[in-house]
């Protein structure tokens, strides 16, 4: 039982912290960079999507992307860049982006809806730059849009056939588990990483599920994940989640396997204008647009320093009891600590 083991006990189930030191005068960003390239979307129906209430920043050209590319070279070696929207497949000369990262070196992660044309599905399934494509699987598009859902699974099919890998995003934000089967069957069949989140509140979303409601959902999501471990399907959460919804049996068996265990590391997010924020989720925690290496480091130093600040702010009242908070557990996604 977790409550029997030790402080250190528990703190052993953490996943290794990266580095986050200089060296040879060079951080290393987690997760690489973090960028949106635009915030315009070809559905715009997600309630809980982050980029909604920021659409008026536009895209961010390709001047600006060399420039920021120009930046993050001279900060890191760390050579990844996670290309986010709104939908970035919507960007009509994506593939000069494309471009410009692989002469910087860089390898792309991008996430997209799955609505994209033919010559973009080209793109990312041969341009050398391209190295993930993580598809979000969201059954209100399918149900909005007609034909949306034919194509979303055409171009998952077509991108299996390449040496790209490749990932499917299920978000839960409701108590309704009836798709999460095709989620695991397409996982299955095309070889994908699952990941899967809980939508939390936003600056403008307030229908989040609340702590009681996902610990109400325990068995459901126990089961999901246990079929991704018997169909040996690789599976993690995205964000961090609150440890109280599961089983304590359940979180010592399997917390380590299925990623479940994990506290937010800091990371720059930056937005189409080059202003950043220490997250997608919390623009009260943001800059100017940057204008040269040095603030992007300060950006970065700077949401290292307040992390652990906003990591100790307490999310349910059930946090301020619970022996995990703040050990294993930061009580879910920090978006939960300022807007629930």
């Amino acid at each position: 039982m977790l409550n029997k083991l030790s402080t250190d006990e528990l703190s052993s189930m953490l996943p290794k912290k990266f580095n986050t030191k200089y060296e040879n005068g060079k951080l290393y960003p987690y997760k690489g960079a973090i960028l949106s390239l635009t915030y315009h979307c070809n559905t715009d129906v997600c309630e809980y999507c982050y980029a909604r209430p920021q659409k008026i920043l536009g895209t961010m050209g390709t001047e600006k992307f060399t420039e920021l590319l120009t930046w993050i070279s001279g900060i890191t070696d760390f050579r990844l860049l996670h290309f986010l929207g709104g939908e970035p497949t919507t960007i009509s000369n994506l593939e000069d982006y494309y471009d410009i990262a692989h002469k910087f070196g860089f390898h792309i992660n991008l996430y997209t809806n799955g609505k994209f044309k033919p010559n973009i599905g080209e793109l990312l399934k041969t341009h050398p730059a391209s190295k993930y494509v993580v598809f979000h699987y969201e059954p209100l598009i399918f149900e909005k849009f007609d034909g949306f859902k034919e194509t979303f699974f055409s171009n998952i099919k077509e991108l299996s056939n390449s040496d790209k890998e490749l990932g499917i995003i299920y978000m839960i934000h409701k108590a309704d588990f009836a798709a999460s089967q095709e989620v695991i069957e397409t996982a299955q069949t095309y070889n994908m990483e699952l990941r899967w989140m809980i939508a939390p509140p936003g600056p403008k979303y307030d229908k989040y599920l609340t702590l009681d409601q996902l610990k109400s959902m325990r068995g459901e999501i126990q089961k999901f994940l246990l079929e991704t471990v018997e169909r040996g399907i690789s599976s993690t959460v995205d964000m961090a989640t609150p440890l109280c919804i599961f089983d304590e049996e359940f979180l010592l068996e399997y917390g380590q396997q299925l990623n479940l265990i994990k506290m937010c590391s800091p990371y720059i997010y930056v937005k189409p204008d080059l202003s950043t924020q220490y997250c997608t989720q919390l623009p009260q925690f943001k800059t100017p647009p940057l204008g040269s290496t040095e603030d992007l480091r300060s950006a970065i130093l700077a949401s290292r320093e307040r992390l652990p600040e906003i990591r100790k702010k307490i999310p349910f009242k059930e946090c301020e009891s619970c022996r995990l908070f703040n050990v294993i557990c930061q009580g879910g996604c920090h978006d939960y600590k300022f807007y629930s």
